[in-house]
């Protein structure tokens, strides 16, 4: 859709940009008529554009994530006796308790994976995903010992990427 236009009866009439010859006489229905209502829309744009506020946020978000995503990453390598242990806040309730799963069970289900359950509704959590969509930051584990965090923005740039190995 290109353009939409809505009277003051509340009737809408729409226009696509395939149909220039709809479009001119849209136009020309609006310049005519002082009435009418007129809002320019370009989805496709708007669906693949970021401010730079949003995409900022993004940048942070995944920054500030970086150094418990390897703590955690680290703690999924343990094994023997400390692959028994919580060292992490793998139910994101902010506190590391029985609750949360073993180094050893972190492993197992994964790092990502385990993230994106830790802060679902959590402030940002919303930003999360396992895989690179627009306008998410993505947590992919490459491996066991590999993941990568990439923020991407609207229109599918990575704005952010970061790798993390265990240290």
């Amino acid at each position: 859709m290109l353009m939409r236009a809505t009277d003051e009866s509340g009737k809408t009439e729409e226009v696509t940009e395939d149909n220039p010859m709809q479009v001119a006489l849209l136009l020309k229905k609006i310049y005519n008529n002082k009435h009418l209502l007129s809002e320019a829309l370009e989805d496709d744009v708007r669906s693949t554009t970021m401010s730079r506020a949003e995409m900022g946020r993004m940048v942070r978000v995944a920054a500030k994530s970086e150094a418990e995503l390897r703590a955690w990453l680290n703690a999924s390598q343990k094994t023997g006796a400390q692959g028994g242990l919580r060292e992490v806040d793998t139910d994101g309730n902010g506190k590391v308790n029985n609750d949360d799963l073993t180094n050893e069970e972190l492993r197992q289900q994964g790092v990502c994976k385990q993230w994106l359950s830790a802060v679902e509704g959590q402030k940002d959590g919303e930003l999360w995903s396992l895989q690179e969509e627009p306008r998410t930051i993505a947590c992919v584990q490459q491996s066991k010992t590999q993941i990568t965090i990439v923020a991407t923005a609207a229109d599918g740039n990575k704005i952010w990427l970061k790798d993390l190995s265990p240290e």
